[in-house]
């Protein structure tokens, strides 16, 4: 018995040193001893084919400088890109050691967003929608913001709240349609993205919040523009709130860094938290060099709120004034600031994908941006939706056959109901293996995937609507000649590969998406939420939103798990793979020290209960 009882604890030691040193205990979305720091799905970078990107990982262990390979994978297919350098130093607001990748985008990529994956043995790094390929940085663009969304885990009302007043998870579902067809260089989310800290001691709790963050994070999976998301005082706090350092290692594990900044060519971008102070002297410092670097043209602030133009968590001040910054936290659209640099606020997105619109045009070696003072409704900011649940979106594409890799002709009418011109508005078409021309649009970018199919990247001019009447734009793409038959690598990482079983040259004359058309929206333009009330700034001590009314629940209160919103739509992955890939032998592993642990717990701690015979 004593031999036995020696075994079972050796071979309890032997599956937990070999579970412990496979790291599966460590989270799906997080790896504390190795990730991808910048750039995430969150906080993304941006480059032209060619470029060189700048990626930071965090690691509490040594990581080889040598012997890593990289890939940038869509929903169709990977590329190998080139890790030109690994070296350490430092890394997240430079508050510690890391390692440095340089790593270059093909020279052949697509205009798109990527995942990243870094790869060395069997350690892998994965970044979901982390890159995203430009055309040309130095174009002008357009961006677009949400904030104030206060987002629960209550089911959505027919509006798009919750029955307390605020946003729901299917919002965000409802409105990524309408985003990935109108393609803004990126969409920026400026604070209270959630709604877990109502008051210092008043909050959803940390297993409820972790809830909610990863709910957050995962509705962003499927959209095909950039997301640059900031915390808010509801999503993160004031520094006197309760759990408030348990609470900021859960942000950073699941949505990533608080403060950032990024480059677009000339243009540069700061993205400041509003109520901690922590990356602060980082941010300033940052800015400071951006403005004085003779090639920044452009100084964009992001961030939740500006109390004043030298407060003590403004970043921009007046001796060196930014050129635009955009908040939210009033829950109105207004020209908050204009004394030295304009400061524009956008009222609460909590319903019908209330959106704010910023146009950047290039002028000569700048950019203008010049509806500062004329801004205007349904022109400047609007609604992307309209009906219930949301039913009708505002902008919306009709293809006239299956989407799906089966055709070689298709047609898509868009139908924009927006008095807003999206002149690089983006379709794309998965067709039959082939190469293809199309009419009514620019195409950017064709490739193969796989051995079957072929993805056609095109540029639409979406025209705006007028007052009384929506237009309608149509592309047209038609196969011209064949391809060759070179079998391209599928997608690993980033979500399922595409089927692959489909004949080479299907039909020409296919049956038609069974999908029904969507019901015709009223042209009017909606008007502003009234609810909206005005925010006084608040003091340098932590105060509450005036327009804010809901309370959330109080501390350790869990939601209903029924009421979380329903999956993504078909088609989209409702979740993806985290930062480091393990195999299943992992679970395998996991059962084995579980059955040692319980064995050794039985025949080593309590053996009376063999013994009393």
């Amino acid at each position: 018995m004593v031999k036995f009882k020696s075994l079972l604890v050796i071979a309890l030691v032997i599956a937990m040193a070999v579970v412990l040193s496979s790291g599966i205990f460590s989270s799906a979305a997080f790896d504390p001893q190795a990730n991808i720091w910048l750039p995430r799905g969150t906080q993304p970078a941006f480059g032209e084919p060619g470029d060189t990107i700048r990626v930071e990982v965090r690691a509490t262990q040594a990581l080889p400088t040598t012997g890593w390979t990289a890939t940038l994978e869509n929903d169709v297919r990977s590329w190998n890109a080139e890790v030109v350098s690994v070296t350490t130093g430092r890394v997240r607001c430079n508050t510690e050691d890391g390692y440095i990748f340089q790593v270059k985008v093909p020279d052949d990529m697509p205009i798109e967003l990527f995942t990243l994956v870094l790869k060395n043995g069997d350690k892998v790094l994965v970044s979901d929608r982390s890159v995203s390929v430009v055309e040309d940085l130095d174009a002008s663009f357009y961006i677009m913001q949400v904030t104030d969304e206060h987002t629960n885990l209550e089911q959505a009302n027919a509006n798009g709240t919750t029955s307390s007043g605020k946003s729901s998870f299917d919002q965000k579902l409802w409105v990524r349609p309408t985003f990935n067809l109108i393609n803004p260089r990126f969409i920026v989310y400026t604070g209270d993205n959630t709604q877990t800290y109502h008051k210092a001691n008043n909050w959803v709790g940390l297993a409820t919040a972790e809830v909610m963050l990863n709910k957050y994070r995962e509705t962003l999976n499927g959209y095909t523009v950039p997301t640059v998301v900031l915390p808010g005082n509801h999503d993160i706090g004031w520094s006197d709130y309760v759990q408030i350092n348990e609470r900021k290692k859960q942000w950073e594990s699941i949505i990533g860094a608080r403060t950032y900044s990024f480059r677009m060519g000339a243009f540069y971008v700061n993205c400041c938290e509003f109520t901690l102070n922590d990356f602060y002297n980082w941010a300033v410092s940052d800015y400071n060099q951006a403005y004085s670097d003779p090639t920044v043209k452009y100084r964009l602030m992001l961030s939740h709120y500006l109390e004043g133009y030298n407060s003590w968590v403004t970043v921009a001040k007046a001796d060196k004034p930014a050129d635009l910054m955009i908040v939210g936290h009033g829950h109105q659209t207004k020209l908050h600031l204009n004394d030295i640099y304009p400061v524009l606020m956008l009222g609460a997105s909590q319903a019908n994908g209330f959106s704010g619109f910023y146009n950047f045009q290039k002028s000569g070696e700048t950019w203008v941006y010049n509806r500062v003072t004329t801004r205007q409704n349904d022109v400047d900011y609007f609604n992307l939706y309209n009906g219930n649940y949301g039913a009708v979106q505002r902008v919306r594409a009709e293809y006239e056959k299956a989407n799906d890799g089966t055709q070689t002709t298709n047609s898509v009418d868009i139908t924009n109901e927006i008095r807003q011109n999206f002149y690089d508005g983006r379709v794309r078409f998965i067709m039959a293996r082939g190469v293809y021309e199309v009419t009514g649009g620019e195409i950017v970018s064709q490739y193969d995937a796989g051995t079957n199919k072929t993805v056609v990247d095109v540029r639409v001019n979406i025209q705006a609507a007028t007052a009384s009447a929506p237009f309608t734009t149509t592309v047209e793409i038609e196969k011209v000649e064949n391809s060759d038959n070179t079998s391209y690598p599928l997608p690993q990482y980033y979500a399922a590969p595409i089927d692959e079983e489909t004949s080479e040259d299907p039909s020409e004359d296919p049956s038609e998406d069974p999908s029904e058309e969507p019901s015709e929206a009223p042209s009017e333009a909606p008007s502003e939420d009234p609810s909206e009330s005005p925010s006084e700034a608040p003091s340098e001590a932590p105060s509450e939103d005036p327009g804010e009314s809901s309370a959330a629940p109080s501390q350790g209160t869990s939601e209903d798990p029924s009421q979380a919103p329903s999956s993504v739509a078909s088609g989209d992955e409702s979740s993806k793979p985290g930062n480091v890939k393990t195999g299943d032998a992992n679970y395998i592993l996991i059962a084995l020290f579980a059955l040692t642990a319980a064995a050794a717990v039985i025949f080593v701690i309590r053996p009376k209960v063999f013994n009393s015979k």
